[in-house]
């Protein structure tokens, strides 16, 4: 195979809309703010979206992040914690 060209037996990369509703079934609170990024692991590159989200109430109490798999959409991993008063 050719520098840059695709494989063809790879699923096509899933989008940041996707990742960032699995995020939200993910976390065991209701999600306001969220960022997403698309990093890569491995030696195939493989996409893995990288999706910080925050809770919904006002100041946020929770934050977390959710790392979603970009080609079937699994999640690979997830941490969660409370946000400390003297962050916010």
């Amino acid at each position: 195979m050719l520098a840059g060209q695709l494989d063809n037996t790879r699923a096509r990369l899933r989008g940041t809309r996707s990742a960032l509703e699995t995020a939200n079934r993910e976390t065991s609170f209701p999600v306001g703010h969220a960022s997403a990024a698309v990093g890569f692991v491995g030696w195939r590159a493989d996409p893995v979206w990288n999706v910080l989200v925050f809770s919904a109430d006002e100041p946020p109490s929770e934050r977390g992040l959710v790392r979603v798999d970009g080609i079937d959409g699994e999640v690979v991993g997830h941490y969660v914690e409370p946000i400390p008063p003297e962050e916010l």
